[in-house]
């Protein structure tokens, strides 16, 4: 006997290490320059670390030229977003474009839901590729919030029109996971899947369009 598949109408992606995958601090060109403001490398990734994690909840400071850590410390947001790009957007998953679309054209809305330094609409310009089939993109940097927060589900939830039983949602994080069971959603573990083509396989067998 078939299993009966569960109706959905949206597929809500983190991004980091699911749709782009990080690379070290070091393959970055901006490292050079944060190393040049701190007393050793060391204090160099401490310091970015909290720069970066106060970028990504600027929510409406987000116009601000500067951020600062101290009275001492301020960095043009700029080169934090910069770092970002460069880190992580750049490195896409070989696969990301084919297997989107692929769902895009099943009828699925998609929505991405990140904790980024970037706006919505610069993620959208860093993913050209995946664009056209993005829905909806809801970044931590506008709302200032990040995951597991349950705002942050429901507002990507409104932006899709979509209800919370009706939308899954892709991650590897364990408490954001778990935020998002808790807002109602469906999830999927990417840890326990693996690659992207696995995750197709999975929604296709588990998953139908509602």
């Amino acid at each position: 006997m078939e299993t009966l598949r569960i109706p959905i109408s949206a597929i809500i992606f983190d991004t980091g290490d699911i749709l782009v995958h990080k690379i070290p601090d070091e393959k970055t060109t901006v490292w050079n320059e944060f190393l040049t403001r701190f007393t050793s490398e060391r204090d160099c990734k401490e310091s970015l670390d909290q720069l970066y994690e106060k970028v990504r909840v600027l929510g409406s400071n987000s116009n601000s030229e500067y951020v600062s850590l101290n009275s001492n410390l301020e960095i043009k947001l700029s080169l934090i977003e910069e770092y970002e790009i460069e880190k992580w957007w750049k490195n896409p998953d070989p696969h990301m474009v084919e297997i989107i679309s692929r769902l895009w054209h099943i009828g699925f809305k998609i929505g991405i839901l990140t904790d980024s330094a970037l706006s919505s609409t610069k993620i959208r310009e860093v993913l050209s590729q995946i664009s056209p089939y993005v829905h909806q993109i809801v970044s931590s940097r506008e709302i200032g919030l990040m995951k597991p927060h349950k705002q942050m589900y429901e507002k990507i939830l409104s932006v899709l029109d979509t209800q919370s039983h009706k939308a899954l949602f892709i991650a590897h994080d364990p408490e954001e996971i778990n935020g998002a069971l808790k807002t109602g959603l469906f999830c999927e573990d990417f840890e326990l899947i693996g690659d992207l083509n696995k995750l197709l396989d999975l929604i296709q067998r588990k998953y139908t369009l509602a």
